[in-house]
């Protein structure tokens, strides 16, 4: 996975970016195929399987750009090379940021085992994974691809042409998700009760759960452009002491949820999330000081908003009135709703293909 990584980049530095944006949904694909299929034969090693599939083809689908751009490599060992020594100073305080992010995922299993609620972990830890594919194919893959030229941009400092794509993005971002995460949240019973065979229960719970963190889908977007703002910028301590922020309130949410609001389970700790949605406020507020004028996101936000409502009730109609197998009644109304939400952000979603 780290090979696969430094991989990436190489190819976002040769303006490369439909593998690497392929990518992580790979990574997941791999991860949900080892949930489905391998899980219920091998128990958890079937999920490690799944992590180790997805990290294989994580680095398979990027071989082609390799051989594309006729990458050589050599072994060498200069510890005063510049680059090397820039790497190395923007990498420290990303692994701590990484640490931080990962004690939140042990938090979070450690606060459903407290719940005594059947299901619990598996709820969460598959939610999370179904609001991921959105959160990939239009957060990861966008904020991926805007990080060579950001860079570019902070280098010349030509802050004019990075504050201006940044605003470009994030319009981009939020026109598409809102809508996204309603239309998903709207056809997703049916869909799951088909692929993961819980009974009505456990399939109850996982829906709630997987419709509680597309609340959380919009916040993950913002805070990927984010992210790759500050390190473009050279500033890794604005992630890491945004990721502070998150962890408080994650752990504060946490620790309520199990105290407090114990009966109400699973979705109350997957609401726990929206701590990231703070975060994504709190580096959007940082990043604002540093610009010449604040960007303007509450049209978009606003088209978005309107987009997902009519969508999202579009999709749920048909998906409940259609007559036909739930699933496909499920896929129809999705796919309605997908369109319809287009069409209603088209003239701020046009602007992704000139990003």
């Amino acid at each position: 996975f780290s090979i696969s990584g430094l991989v990436m980049a190489g190819l976002q530095a040769n303006q490369h970016f439909l593998l690497p944006a392929m990518a992580p949904s790979l990574y997941n694909v791999g991860m949900i195929f080892g949930a489905l299929f391998l899980a219920p034969k091998y128990g958890v090693h079937g999920l490690v399987y799944g992590v180790i599939i997805g990290a294989a083809l994580h680095l398979a689908i990027q071989i082609p750009g390799l051989i594309k751009y006729k990458f050589r490599w050599t072994p060498s060992l200069d510890i005063r090379n510049s680059g090397l020594i820039e790497a190395l100073k923007l990498m420290a305080p990303r692994l701590v940021t990484m640490f931080g992010i990962q004690m939140m995922y042990i938090a979070r299993d450690n606060f459903a085992s407290r719940l005594d609620q059947v299901g619990a972990v598996t709820s969460l830890t598959y939610g999370w994974m179904i609001m991921q594919v959105p959160e990939t194919l239009l957060g990861t893959a966008i904020a991926t691809a805007l990080l060579p030229s950001l860079a570019e941009f902070a280098a010349r400092k030509d802050w004019v042409t990075f504050r201006e794509t940044i605003e470009k993005a994030l319009r981009v971002m939020l026109v598409l998700t809102i809508p996204a995460g309603a239309v998903i949240a709207a056809g997703l019973r049916p869909l799951v009760a088909v692929a993961f065979h819980f009974d009505e229960a456990g399939t109850n719970l996982l829906t709630l759960t997987s419709r509680i963190y597309m609340l959380t889908l919009v916040g993950y977007v913002v805070q990927e452009t984010m992210a790759r703002a500050f390190y473009s910028r050279k500033e890794p301590l604005m992630p890491l002491f945004s990721v502070v922020v998150r962890m408080a309130v994650y752990l504060l949410i946490g620790v309520t949820a199990v105290t407090l609001f114990r009966p109400f389970g699973a979705p109350v700790l997957a609401a726990a999330e929206l701590s990231l949605t703070v975060e994504a406020i709190f580096m959007l507020n940082r990043l604002n000081k540093r610009l010449s004028e604040p960007l303007r996101l509450f049209p978009a936000l606003a088209r978005g908003l309107g987009a997902a409502l009519l969508s999202g009730v579009a999709a749920y109609g048909l998906a409940v009135y259609l007559p036909g197998p739930g699933y496909i009644t499920a896929l129809a109304g999705m796919a309605v709703g997908g369109v319809l939400a287009v069409g209603l952000v088209w003239s701020e979603a046009r602007m992704l293909f000139r990003l």
